[in-house]
C-alpha cells in the first residue's frame, strides 16, 4: 500500500499548505492523488499530463494573487487516457488507473 505525503511544495513558500498532496492506492489497483487547493477557485486550477508528469497549476483569488504549481512523477504503468479530476471544497482529487497488463480481444 502506497500512502505518503509529498512535501515538495513551492520553494518560496515552504510553510504554505496550498498544493500539498497525498498519494494513495496500491500497486495492483487504481491510485488517487489529493491536492490541497484551498483558496483557489475551480476555474483557476488546471491539470495537465506531460509525458509521465502530472502538472497542477493554480492562481489564488486572494489579494496577493499568488501562483502555485505542483508536479508529480507518474509511475510507468499509468493509463494516462483514463485520468480524471474532481474539485470539491478546496480539494482536487485526481484518479489514476493502471494500464491493463493484458487485453481481451473479441472474436468476430
Amino acid at each position: 500500500m502506497i500512502n505518503y505525503i509529498s512535501r515538495f511544495d513551492n520553494a518560496f513558500k515552504p510553510f504554505d499548505s496550498v498544493f500539498q498532496c497525498e498519494i494513495s492506492g496500491d500497486e495492483e489497483g487504481p491510485r488517487q492523488i489529493e491536492f490541497n487547493v484551498a483558496g483557489i477557485k475551480k476555474n483557476n486550477v488546471s491539470v495537465a499530463i506531460e509525458g509521465n508528469l502530472l502538472r497542477v497549476k493554480g492562481t489564488s483569488t486572494q489579494e496577493n494573487r499568488a501562483d502555485y504549481s505542483k508536479t508529480v512523477r507518474l509511475p510507468p504503468d499509468v493509463d494516462t487516457d483514463s485520468i480524471t479530476a474532481t474539485y470539491e471544497d478546496g480539494l482536487l482529487i485526481v484518479d489514476i488507473d493502471k494500464k491493463s497488463a493484458s487485453k481481451i480481444i473479441d472474436i468476430k
